[in-house]
């Protein structure tokens, strides 16, 4: 059997842009070479937070705004998905929970209909909070997702993959 070549797309991590995004009303946010650690980490995880936990209602009113949103090329669903290893992570590693009062947060948002964040991808993940917790634990220093403040917070700018997110071990290392 001969083996099918997949082209891929040059341009296919165009959402990596950092050139000026914006916030939910278009509104051009602050310059983040000019954002302290603090505050790069804080809007990395506040955009997080707010992916998890959109309403399908927010979701489709983001879709039709212009310009960079600062969060990913994937569906509502996906981003939700991708926005539920972030907050495990960060549960899991300052937090101070346990994967199971993560899993029913989790799980909890997954069976509210109104959400974009299904139990198909609620149970994902866990699954993958639970291994990079159980292979990186103790040693992860920054989880961020791959927004702009994120990828500047942890020097991964441009990066050209297709992280979805990254954590940074104490020693400085980047995983994605």
């Amino acid at each position: 059997t001969t083996q099918k070549v997949t082209k891929i797309d040059k341009h296919q991590f165009k959402g990596d842009d950092d050139s000026k995004p914006t916030d939910d009303s278009g509104t051009e946010k602050t310059d983040i070479n000019k954002m302290s650690s603090d505050e790069l980490r804080t809007t990395d995880h506040k955009t997080t937070d707010q992916q998890l936990t959109f309403t399908k209602a927010e979701a489709k009113a983001q879709a039709k705004q212009k310009g960079e949103k600062g969060v990913g090329l994937g569906t509502p669903e996906s981003r939700a998905g991708e926005a539920a290893v972030h907050y495990a992570m960060r549960e899991l590693t300052s937090g101070g929970k346990s994967i199971d009062d993560v899993s029913k947060v989790l799980m909890g948002l997954a069976k509210d209909k109104d959400k974009v964040l299904n139990k198909k991808w609620a149970k994902a993940a866990v699954n993958t909070a639970k291994w990079i917790n159980e292979v990186y634990g103790n040693d992860i220093k920054e989880v961020v997702w791959d927004t702009p403040e994120g990828r500047k917070l942890i020097g991964v700018e441009g990066h050209g993959t297709s992280s979805d997110m990254f954590i940074q071990t104490k020693d400085g290392k980047n995983i994605g």
